[in-house]
């Protein structure tokens, strides 16, 4: 038997069902999940899997999107520019010797 049970997180229906019904109903239920619902799939009335749509996403406006993208570039335009000027500039170790090996040549 299957039984609804609501979700108290989202505004979503949550039912439950047992394997077996899984079993018989399998295309049914995997429309009800793609249609955004949360099956439950219980062994014995313990619940041990759970059924829902991989493709929910929340939906980003054009505008929001390009205002998010505006403030991410901002903020990684200072932290370069802040790091830029906590390290100073010298020559390492490295440099050095290629340097005198350039300068044998």
């Amino acid at each position: 038997m299957i039984r609804h049970k609501p979700d108290r997180y989202y505004n979503v229906a949550m039912r439950s069902t047992s394997i077996r019904e899984l079993h018989i109903h399998t295309s049914e239920l995997v429309r009800e999940a793609e249609a955004g619902s949360i099956i439950v799939i219980e062994r014995r009335s313990e619940p041990v899997a759970q059924l829902q749509s991989l493709t929910r996403r929340p939906q980003i406006s054009d505008a929001n999107r390009s205002c998010i993208l505006a403030e991410m570039r901002e903020s990684r335009a200072s932290i370069l520019a802040e790091s830029c000027m906590a390290m100073p500039v010298t020559i390492s170790n490295v440099d050095r010797l290629l340097t005198q090996r350039r300068d044998r040549c």
